[in-house]
């Protein structure tokens, strides 16, 4: 009988190894004596390494494996390209370890294997500046120009820190601290991090799921997954866990006229794990809770994605979305955080800047309005402007010569097109700016339906040149060339790549 080995050595410096050496095990429980029987389809390995490290694992296989089969070590998907190599395929990825044990579960026949290897990878040292790493959900995701206007506050807090603090965004839509685990994105994130980095974990909305078991877990698991998961896994590498109480939905109880707690379980247990840990909490469903209540109901549409018929290109059928932010509502959860952290983590707080400060956009006669995320992103673009007295004025007349530099604007940081001046020529400058003016500008840069519902929120049979528009609705039409121009852009750099 072949002598037993367990991968490595007692200093836990591993090399490679011919996989005949190693045996077959039970799957979960460990290393048994003796070959696989025939035919088995999957094999599985334990090796002992030291918890809290990070390993670099080699495979080579005989063959190639299927899109439907996948690597798991210790319950985690591993999804890496497998490189070929004459008639064999070998694949290389980062572990970081939590346990002391690695459970290698490889969906290959033992005969198949060829080379298996774990080598300890140096440890990582702090840099100048930390940076700031987020594990969460929709609510904080970065999204695609082809899934505007929804945001995340991940994607838009970078504007609210200085620039020695940089943001990694790891969150993900419909994760839950069950799903991110499993498919390696906290394993990802651990052999990034380094000494002194923080982890901002924020999860609750799908981890309340019942209808899809792939992302629900009991409070028990939630409190587990934290503690012995994400947390544990920090620690171990001289990072800083940071607990978040989930960003709210619009939940509104009728009863009461108030918004509610989505999912108070997992608050609660999120505020549990954080105390038991002694570690800093940011309330982001209390602030969100009260936020909410100071609009009200109706005045909450234009933080969501409560998008009306054809008010843009993406979601040209309207969106009635309770969960997830559009820019508007995402810079203020973003603004949130930022408070949270100069409250309770002061050595953060020299890199942060003035939310109000930045949110310069942000007018106090367009919280409620409801095209609010249209008008900030036009001014913050730099495409419209407030008025000397600080605000908007949404339902004030504009005229055609103020339309036509705004568009110029627009066109200039976009197209290549140059079709205003050509415009000019057409149109009267001095008159106020009616609906008509706005379809011919859209003619004129090859908007689609230019006649019908797009450039329309209620759709009419005709045009009629005295449909006149306030600033506001200005606002929300301009956004929609710049996103139908941008699409445009992007879909034209898909097809070259």
């Amino acid at each position: 009988m072949n002598q037993h080995y367990i991968f490595g050595n007692e200093k836990q410096n591993y090399t490679v190894i011919n996989v005949n050496t190693f045996y077959n095990s039970k799957r979960g429980y460990g290393l048994e004596m003796g070959f696989p029987a025939e035919n088995t389809k999957s094999v599985c390995f334990r090796a002992d390494v030291i918890a809290g490290e990070d390993y670099l694992i080699c495979l080579k296989i005989k063959g190639q494996m299927t899109d439907e089969q996948c690597l798991l070590v210790n319950d985690v998907e591993i999804k890496k390209d497998w490189q070929q190599e004459e008639d064999n395929y070998f694949v290389s990825y980062k572990f970081a370890a939590i346990e002391d044990s690695l459970f290698l579960d490889m969906p290959v026949p033992f005969e198949e294997l060829c080379e298996l290897s774990i080598s300890l990878l140096p440890k990582r040292i702090a840099s100048e500046y930390p940076v700031i790493f987020l594990i969460s959900d929709s609510t904080v995701k970065t999204y695609d120009i082809d899934q505007s206007p929804m945001a995340g506050w991940g994607q838009v807090i970078s504007r609210f820190l200085k620039r020695e603090i940089s943001v990694e965004n790891r969150a993900m839509g419909g994760r839950s601290t069950k799903l991110s685990y499993k498919e390696g994105r906290l394993n990802d994130l651990l052999v990034d991090i380094k000494p002194g980095d923080y982890m901002f974990i924020q999860f609750a909305h799908n981890d309340m799921s019942r209808e899809k078991p792939e992302r629900y877990v009991t409070i028990e698991q939630y409190k587990d997954y934290l503690n012995n998961k994400y947390i544990k896994g920090a620690k171990q590498r001289s990072a800083i866990p940071v607990c978040l109480t989930s960003t709210n939905r619009r939940t509104f109880d009728d009863a009461t006229e108030i918004f509610v707690d989505s999912f108070p379980t997992y608050t609660l247990a999120m505020k549990e794990v954080a105390k038991e840990n002694k570690l800093t909490l940011l309330e982001l469903n209390k602030k969100s809770l009260a936020f909410y209540n100071s609009l009200g109901m109706k005045n909450t549409d234009p933080l969501f994605m409560q998008l009306r018929p054809g008010e843009h290109p993406n979601y040209l059928e309207g969106l009635d979305d309770n969960t997830h932010f559009r820019e508007a509502g995402a810079k203020q959860m973003a603004r949130m955080v930022i408070e949270e952290i100069d409250e309770k983590l002061p050595e953060i707080r020299p890199y942060t800047l003035n939310p109000q400060v930045i949110l310069k956009e942000v007018f106090p006669d367009t919280m409620n309005y409801w095209a609010r995320d249209q008008v900030e992103l036009m001014a913050r673009f730099g495409f419209m402007a407030g008025e000397q007295d600080g605000l908007f004025h949404p339902e004030a007349d504009i005229t055609v010569g103020e339309f036509l530099s705004a568009l110029e604007k627009l066109e200039n940081k976009i197209s290549q097109q140059r079709v205003v001046n050509t415009m000019k020529l057409k149109l009267s400058e001095g008159k106020l700016l009616d609906l008509y003016t706005v379809t011919s500008a859209a003619a004129y840069l090859g908007f689609p339906d230019v006649n019908g519902q797009f450039l329309r929120n209620e759709p009419k049979n005709l045009i009629q040149p005295d449909d006149r528009l306030t600033k506001g609705e200005t606002a929300a039409y301009l956004y929609k060339l710049y996103f139908y121009l941008k699409l445009k852009e992007h879909a034209s750099t898909s097809k070259a790549y």
